[in-house]
């Protein structure tokens, strides 16, 4: 072996060697304009050294060898302010612990306490993370490593602390060089050493691939993703390509990285690949331009595999364990690539093969002590070493390649990494129907079980009814990725008895080969559809509801009516699974040979699949042409004549009016009550006549019981008016007296009353909400008054969300695009309305403002947000259960207050603007608040009552309790939140313009007092109505 070297020294010589060579590049996708900063040797020491210098000035002073280890906690987003201060704590010879974000507090706390950590270091984005580590470990020094930059900068690298004899790098090489640790999944996160010896050891096992850039998905407080900036540089000779977000990766992102960085080495979890192989064809191409693209963790679909490596993707598996490092190389096993499966071990004379008994060519692996793995590692005696547990099976024609094959027996590994207890699946084993059942599903994305019946006169088909009850005991105490769908519960053939071993055991690896063309044809049957039931004749529209309704009845359990939403009775993503399997049979019937993977969720309910399948709502390949067709039918009957001189009688620089009079409507909701206070707080508004929907309470009552400050409606009495509407009729169902005021005063008709169902088709909002904007329009265009009222639609982020456009944020202008909205109805029914007003501007001449408006929260002032919108019921739902999801979405949530009060300033700045075109303002939060943040931050309002469990765990929660929870009656748009279904998985609105309108237009930051009045909001107002 070389000559041991230790990791701040090798970095010294390293960075020093060539010191203008660049190290690492730094792809920033959070910004405002997404950059590459390309850092050289000689800046990334600087920046190390400077970090060093700081800690040693506040905390502790350099280390020497000899001296007893010193921890320093990192607890900071993956980035390269992260990997600074990780060199920086080596450069004073301490250890880092690299502590990931994803940790509880409580596991934060467990593994600084293990570490017996001195101090910690973070980046601001965790504070109240750090708060309870404050009241938990006073002592603890906590340092913001954004502080750590402030020192003047160095005129020469010159680190004379480093200097140390021969003697003491021995000495210093078997100490722990730094800390990862594990997920934690099953308790308690622990801590993985590793020392200088065995950085460099690994360090030196890697394929060399000088010079290229190394793009890495995987963050750093994993073990793969530290590597690649800690030991790739030196056994590869790559620079690092670090990719800085605050989203998670993703197959877009990855291939929008490689489109600057070509000829790449990848390193990416199989997932994303698998994601790649199903997706656009134009990505495989893009993934196909990189050098190699490593995988490892979990297993990658053979389909999936195939598919890339013959579009020309060069993949390379990976496979090593935290005991021993890296195992194999970092290349391609032979010529062939469709060899991809297969790997080399970098030292097979450090290894074993020991057969596995009575298997089919199998094999174990026991690695020997000594350079891979250490003594006290070992837990094999026949040959001596550490047996890994996994399986593996040798190339067929071709020496020293090996396949991996799984664990043994007790795991199966799905492609996203999550991991099957096959043992918790035997529990099917348990029924007295059954003689043996094993589990497959290696690198697929769902697993399954194939079932012996214990006699010999089941028919497959009655055998699976019988059986199914004890499977669906098991799916409720397993974790609900290793939960089964009847397509994958398959019956063995009497013909293919199981493999069994002398002792009667089943034989497993022997008996999924047996059984491998059955469980692709699951897999084919899963994905192209299949039913037990009796298809109904093509022409049978009785027969096809009927044939759902039944479908839908046998997955939940219980029938449910037709406009019931499925997933508040107990749909699930794996029902959802089965449900569209079953319904492909009937939809190809119909003439639909399309049935997207999610149907489900875009039509979840009986009546929304019924349409769905007879081909009245059209697929969403055709979702454009049929926007289209929805538009000219509305404007074909939608007769609007020019209004005399419209433009003629404004002013040559536009209209300007000292004071205005606004009719506003839907002023009682949680938004246009805002508007409401702050049109009645300016002075250049007179008057407000809100016209609100008429329901048994008085339209003033109902408003005052919606205000933050009640009080501001008697301040203002003479300045409001309050009438009831009927949106859909014409003249907005006013009276004549009401109509008169109207057409003789209003300056700006204000359209902020919209229905908020994200149920509904398109349809339904054309019949309501689009005619309402019609009839808006035609009042407005009916004005006594020579100037034009102008209309100012309130909009929202979802009519534009699938904006593909060059920028990195959505313009503030109008589109032509039917493809933009979301495929929800109420998104496309805004983006329609948006064209409505756009194309009647075009032909009439009257002025128009279109306010896009991003994630509208509550009120700043008292926390008040409508308690009917998904965070008050997911809060209230949190509260009820005692616990919340320890990972929620990335918000920008913008208060409503505020958001009125830029409104505001765009109507008054507007008033003056020129008529030729429709103006278009955005509104949203320039800062982020993220998940993470979002968690402690509500650990922090419930005053520590909330325990933080899995979001499959949350969810199931919240089914077992029906509508006893808030949520339970929101279930699919609280599991859509949860699953990052937001607005910011979508560019954000750019607030370019507005910003020049409003100074408010940028937003606050949503702080913990923040949170903490939302969540008492929330909570108070359940019980109240408890």
């Amino acid at each position: 072996m070389s000559t041991i070297r230790l990791i701040p020294d090798s970095f010294v010589q390293h960075c020093t060697s060539v010191p203008n060579d660049v190290f690492i590049h730094v792809v920033q996708t959070d910004s405002d304009n997404e950059k590459t900063i390309s850092k050289t040797r000689r800046e990334l020491l600087t920046d190390a050294l400077h970090a060093a210098q700081y800690l040693r000035e506040r905390v502790h002073p350099v280390r020497r060898p000899g001296d007893a280890p010193s921890c320093v906690g990192i607890l900071m987003r993956s980035g390269y302010a992260c990997f600074v201060q990780f060199l920086g704590i080596l450069m004073n010879r301490l250890t880092p612990v690299l502590i990931s974000p994803r940790n509880s507090a409580e596991g934060i706390l467990h593994l600084i306490r293990m570490s017996q950590s001195l101090c910690l270091v973070a980046d601001g984005t965790q504070d109240n993370v750090l708060a309870f580590l404050r009241t938990q470990l006073p002592s603890l020094s906590i340092i913001e490593s954004e502080n750590s930059q402030h020192t003047p900068s160095f005129d020469h690298v010159s680190p004379d602390w480093l200097n140390i004899t021969h003697e003491e790098r021995l000495a210093e090489a078997e100490c722990v060089a730094y800390y990862l640790h594990t997920s934690g999944s099953t308790g308690h996160p622990k801590l993985i050493p590793e020392t200088h010896r065995e950085w460099w050891d690994r360090a030196e096992r890697l394929m060399r691939h000088p010079g290229r850039p190394l793009v890495v998905m995987v963050p750093m407080f994993h073990t793969m993703g530290l590597s690649s900036y800690v030991r790739f540089p030196f056994g590869m000779g790559c620079i690092p390509v670090i990719v800085e977000t605050n989203q998670p990766y993703s197959a877009e992102l990855i291939c929008h990285v490689l489109r600057h960085f070509p000829g790449a080495v990848c390193i990416v979890p199989p997932a994303i690949l698998d994601d790649i192989a199903a997706g656009h064809a134009g990505s495989v191409s893009v993934l196909a331009t990189a050098h190699r693209v490593l995988f490892a963790g979990a297993p990658l679909a053979k389909p999936a595999g195939d598919k890339l490596a013959s579009a020309g993707v060069k993949l390379v598996s990976a496979y090593g364990c935290t005991e021993a490092g890296q195992l194999t190389t970092a290349d391609a096993a032979s010529e062939d690539p469709l060899d991809w499966q297969y790997m080399q071990f970098l030292a097979p004379d450090q290894i074993s093969f020991v057969p596995v008994a009575e298997s089919d060519n199998l094999y174990q692996l026991v690695v020997k002590p000594g350079r891979f793995v250490d003594p006290t590692h070992v837990n094999h005696t026949d040959p001596v070493g550490f047996c890994t547990g996994d399986v593996w099976q040798p190339h067929p024609t071709k020496d020293g390649l090996w396949k991996h094959m799984g664990r043994r027996g007790t795991v199966t590994v799905l492609n996203n990494g999550e991991k099957t207890d096959n043992g918790q699946l035997g529990l099917i084993s348990q029924s007295s129907l059954v003689q043996h059942a094993i589990v497959f599903g290696e690198g697929r994305f769902q697993n399954g079980i194939i079932v012996q019946p214990s006699g010999a006169s089941w028919s497959p088909e009655k055998f699976l009814e019988a059986v199914w009850p004890t499977v669906v005991h098991a799916n409720t105490v397993i974790p609900k990725h290793s939960r089964l769908v009847k397509e994958l519960v398959l019956v063995a053939d009497p013909n293919k008895k199981f493999v069994l071993s002398d002792k009667a055991t089943v034989r497993r690896q022997e008996t999924l080969r047996l059984y491998e063309l059955e469980i692709e044809q699951a897999y084919d049957r899963l994905e192209q559809g299949t039913s037990t039931h009796v298809l109904p004749a093509a022409d049978d529209d009785e027969g096809a509801l009927a044939y759902i309704r039944r479908v839908v009845g046998e997955l939940l359990g219980k029938d449910v009516q037709d406009d019931a939403n499925l997933f508040d009775y107990g749909m699930d993503s794996l029902l959802a699974i089965s449900c569209r399997s079953s319904l492909i049979p009937l939809a190809k019937l119909r003439g639909r040979q399309n049935v997207p993977r999610n149907v489900v969720y875009h039509h979840p309910a009986i009546y929304l699949l019924v349409d769905f399948v007879m081909g009245s709502a059209p697929p969403v390949s055709n979702r454009e042409q049929r926007l289209q067709a929805l538009l000219a039918e509305i404007e074909h009957a939608w007769p609007l004549n020019p209004k005399s001189d419209a433009s003629d009688s404004q002013d040559s620089d536009g209209f300007r009016r000292d004071t205005l009079v606004v009719l506003l409507t839907g002023s009682t909701g949680t938004f246009g009550s805002q508007i409401l206070q702050a049109l009645l707080e300016s002075q250049a508004v007179t008057a407000v006549y809100c016209l609100n929907r008429q329901t048994t309470i008085s339209p003033a009552e109902r408003q005052r019981r919606n205000m933050d400050d009640p009080t501001v409606l008697d301040k203002y009495s003479s300045k409001v008016e309050f009438w009831e509407m009927d949106i859909a009729e014409e003249n907005l169902g006013l009276t004549d007296e009401a109509l008169s005021k109207v057409r003789t005063s209003v300056t700006h008709f204000v359209h902020c009353a919209w229905e908020i169902n994200f149920n509904h088709p398109v349809e339904h909002f054309a019949r309501t909400q689009l005619r309402g904007v019609q009839n808006l329009v035609n009042l407005a265009l009916s004005s006594y008054e020579p100037r034009v009222p102008r209309v100012v639609f309130l909009s929202s982020t979802a009519a534009t969300a699938h904006y593909q456009g060059p920028e990195e944020e959505i313009p503030e202008c109008t589109f032509d695009d039917m493809a933009l909205p979301l495929n929800q109805g109420y998104a496309e029914a805004k983006y329609l309305a948006e064209q409505l007003i756009s194309r009647a501007s075009q032909k009439t001449g009257i002025p128009a403002t279109i306010i896009r408006a991003g994630q509208l929260s509550g009120s700043t002032r008292t926390g008040a947000w409508n308690t009917k919108e998904v965070i008050p019921l997911f809060f209230q739902s949190c509260d009820k259960l005692g616990c919340t999801p320890d990972t929620l979405p990335d918000v920008r949530w913008m208060p409503a207050d505020i958001a009125a009060r830029i409104v505001t300033d765009i109507i008054l700045h507007d008033t003056s603007t020129p008529v030729e075109s429709v103006v278009v303002r955005q509104i949203e939060n320039s800062y982020l608040l993220d998940g993470h943040t979002l968690v402690h931050s509500l650990l922090s309002a419930s005053q520590d009552k909330l325990r933080t469990i899995s979001v499959e765990d949350w969810l199931s929660a919240v089914r077992d309790a029906g509508e006893t929870i808030p949520a339970g009656r929101i279930l699919d748009a609280i599991e859509a939140w949860l699953s990052g279904s937001s607005t910011e998985s979508y560019r954000p609105l750019s607030t370019m313009q507005t910003r020049g309108i409003s100074r408010e237009a940028l937003g606050i930051r949503i702080d913990n007092d923040l949170v903490a009045a939302y969540w008492g909001h929330a909570v108070r107002s359940e019980a109240m109505n408890t």
